[in-house]
């Protein structure tokens, strides 16, 4: 591995694709990420809202590499960053995981499903279909909505699967709307969450 500037301080590195793919670690991600340690803080930075900080610290420790929650920052922080930046005290339907509304609530973002001033859309990976048609039914009403993150696709083991970006399409088919604004990677949320969190 080919020397750092002095200068550096911390290292953000992506999970899906770049660390592992599903369960499978990518060949010399263990030894890179250990080589890192040694001189940086080493920060995990990813678009995937599908699981909390807590989740991901239990897949790496599975994988072998030494986690703990402190040592990630993802597109849901950003959005909660986001939130509570511009949003704070608003009631907000979320379209997300169990883990995400979970990571929501230790927050203090206050979820409703019947009269929502805002809309969020994250990588919802066990989604029922009457969760899509009541997301849709507030877009279509005039509820403005955001998105965690705008990844098309993620990558795993077996090949890409859909992520927000491709919900995002279907809602705009279905709607007519596009979301008010994107957090995540590459976007200006995530950028400035990531220098709080540092």
């Amino acid at each position: 591995m080919s020397k750092l500037s002095k200068d550096i301080k911390t290292i953000l590195l992506d999970l899906d694709g770049t660390v592992y793919l599903s369960n499978v670690l990518i060949n010399g991600a263990l030894e890179s990420i250990n080589k890192l340690r040694e001189n940086y803080n080493v920060i995990f930075l990813t678009n995937n809202t599908s699981r909390s900080k807590k989740d991901y610290a239990l897949k790496l420790e599975k994988l072998g590499i030494k986690s703990k929650e402190e040592d990630f920052f993802t597109a849901s922080d950003a959005t909660i960053y986001y939130l509570k930046k511009n949003f704070n005290n608003k009631k907000i339907h979320l379209f997300g995981t169990k883990s995400l509304k979970n990571e929501f609530i230790k927050n203090d973002i206050c979820l409703d499903n019947e009269n929502p001033d805002l809309c969020v859309v994250g990588f919802h990976t066990d989604f029922h279909y009457d969760e899509l048609a009541l997301l849709t039914s507030f877009i279509r009403k005039g509820v403005p909505f955001i998105a965690t993150h705008p990844d098309i696709n993620c990558p795993t083991l077996d090949g890409f699967i859909p992520d927000v970006g491709s919900f995002l399409a279907l809602i705009e088919k279905s709607t007519n709307k596009t979301p008010h604004v994107v957090c995540g990677k590459p976007e200006k949320s995530m950028a400035e969450g990531i220098l709080k969190y540092t």
